[in-house]
C-alpha cells in the first residue's frame, strides 16, 4: 500500500512539474510579441519588427495614410515591415495610400486592402516589397495605375478587378501568380510594362491576365530589358 502511495505521488510530482514546465515555455515563446497604437496604427511587434495591424481603435474617417520605416513605443524603435491580412479591408472611406518613407516594408498581407473601392490615383509600391498576398488589392476599382518597382512576387488575384487601372508596370524578375491582374479591363494600348523574364514566367495566355476583357494581350505589352 504504502509503494502505491509513494508512486502516486512521485506522478503526482512529475505531472505537475511537467505543467509548471509547459507554462514557462509558453510563456517564454509569447513574451516578445505585444501590442500598442500610436496615433495611426495599432501595431504588433514580434522578434522587434512591427506590423501594422489595423488602424488605431480612435481612427475615424481616415482618406489617406502614410506607412512609416520605424514606429517608435517607449523609446525603442522598430522597423515597420508588415501590413496584416485584412489590416484595412473594405475601407471604403480610404483614397490614398503613401508608402513613400516604407523603405523596410516586406510584406503585404492578404487581403490587406482588399475592397477599398475608395483607393484612386497610381498605387506606387517600393522596391523592398518581396510579397502582396492574395487578394491584397482585389476590387480597388478607382486605382488608375499600378507600379511594382521591386524582386515581387504578386500572388493569386492581387490585383484582380482594379478595373480603372489603365498602366501596369512590373519590375524585373516579378513574379506574377494565377488571375493577379484577371478584370483589369481598361489597360491602355502599350500600358503594361514587363520584362522578358516576366513574361517568359508569367504565362499570359492563361494565368495573371487570364480574364482580361476585350483587348489583345498583345496591344498592351510594352517589353522593358
Amino acid at each position: 500500500m504504502k509503494i502505491k502511495i509513494k508512486q502516486i505521488l512521485v506522478a503526482t510530482l512529475a505531472m505537475t512539474a511537467s505543467g509548471i514546465l509547459l507554462f514557462m515555455l509558453s510563456s517564454c515563446g509569447d513574451k516578445d510579441e505585444f501590442f500598442f497604437s500610436d496615433s495611426e496604427f495599432r501595431y504588433k511587434v514580434d522578434d522587434n519588427e512591427a506590423t501594422i495591424v489595423s488602424f488605431n481603435e480612435l481612427e475615424i474617417a481616415r482618406t489617406s495614410i502614410k506607412i512609416p520605416a520605424t514606429v517608435n513605443h517607449k523609446d525603442n524603435i522598430y522597423q515597420v515591415t508588415e501590413i496584416e491580412s485584412n489590416a484595412f479591408k473594405n475601407y471604403l472611406a480610404l483614397e490614398t495610400v503613401d508608402f513613400s518613407s516604407a523603405t523596410n516594408l516586406e510584406e503585404i498581407d492578404d487581403h490587406a486592402f482588399l475592397g477599398c473601392a475608395g483607393l484612386k490615383g497610381v498605387l506606387d509600391l517600393p522596391a523592398n516589397i518581396d510579397d502582396i498576398g492574395d487578394g491584397a488589392f482585389k476590387g480597388c476599382n478607382k486605382l488608375t495605375g499600378i507600379k511594382v518597382n521591386g524582386y515581387t512576387e504578386i500572388d493569386d488575384d492581387a490585383f484582380a478587378s482594379c478595373s480603372n487601372a489603365t498602366t501596369v508596370y512590373l519590375a524585373n524578375n516579378v513574379t506574377v501568380d494565377k488571375n493577379a491582374f484577371a478584370g483589369c479591363s481598361s489597360i491602355a494600348d502599350g500600358g503594361l510594362s514587363l520584362s522578358q523574364w516576366t513574361i517568359n514566367q508569367t504565362k499570359l495566355s492563361n494565368d495573371a491576365f487570364a480574364t482580361y476583357i476585350g483587348t489583345n494581350i498583345a496591344k498592351i505589352l510594352v517589353r522593358t530589358n
